[in-house]
């Protein structure tokens, strides 16, 4: 006679429901990838390229803050020597 099976723990089951979730994630991202012309994914990978949109924008948005950057330290060299200037010799 075959004796009773002991119930999953708890924590098997979350860990077996989450494997599955993941896969399906994988697999819903795949599959997206491959109908979504303007989202292609990477090979061995299920997340979608870098939208070259993006990316001009984060170019654009670097160069300004550079360039205010740059502003705000040579306005800040001249208010120094405007200082100096003031007191003078010492």
């Amino acid at each position: 006679m075959i004796g009773p099976v002991a119930p999953p723990r708890p924590i098997e089951l979350l860990r077996a429901s989450s494997d599955q979730i993941r896969r399906a994630a994988d697999l819903l991202a795949e599959i997206t990838g491959e109908t979504d012309p303007r989202r292609p994914v990477r090979r061995g990978s299920t997340r979608p390229a870098p939208d070259p949109a993006d990316e001009a924008d984060r170019a654009a948005e670097d160069r300004t803050r550079t360039i205010l950057e740059a502003q705000r330290g040579f306005v800040a060299s001249l208010r120094l020597e405007q200082i100096e200037e003031r007191l003078g010799p010492r």
